[in-house]
């Protein structure tokens, strides 16, 4: 299936765009129609999400408030849908598996940090995406709703 993404007419050929989940949690996979759809085309699409996860527990940070989580992430106790996609994408899919996790530690904290990605990454698009997911489902879960955590 072809999209037809208005976002697509002014894009340069072999474009490098970050696709930003910026609701926190599951945001980020509301993206990926969009990432598909560019990476079809030819652009070079990375992910990228204000994240809710416990980011102190990964490895691979490019600040304090920044980690890439990858296909290798170890496996972490609790809250990490970044991590899932990653692997998800490295198993099923031709797309970039990393997603950049930023802190939700306010304005100044995220700029700095897409300053860091953009120094990294050289993206010339960036598409911030909040798609008000609370949850991804299978259809086979005793409850649905929005998920609640507990530590």
């Amino acid at each position: 299936m072809n999209l037809n993404l208005p976002i697509t007419e002014p894009l340069q050929n072999n474009s490098t765009v970050l696709i930003l989940g910026m609701g926190g949690g599951f945001d980020v996979y509301c993206g990926l129609p969009i990432c598909f759809e560019l990476h079809r085309l030819g652009h070079s699409v990375h992910l990228a999400s204000i994240s809710f996860a416990n980011i102190d527990e990964y490895d691979g940070h490019l600040s304090d408030t920044m980690v890439a989580a990858n296909p290798s992430t170890a496996e972490l106790f609790g809250y990490h849908p970044e991590r899932y996609l990653a692997r998800w994408l490295s198993e099923n899919t031709d797309c970039e598996p990393t997603i950049w996790c930023i802190k939700p530690a306010g304005v100044q904290t995220v700029l700095r940090d897409l300053k860091i990605l953009y120094s990294n990454l050289a993206f010339d698009t960036l598409i911030l995406e909040d798609g008000g997911v609370d949850s991804i489902t299978r259809g086979d879960e005793e409850l649905i709703g929005t998920v609640l955590e507990t530590t």
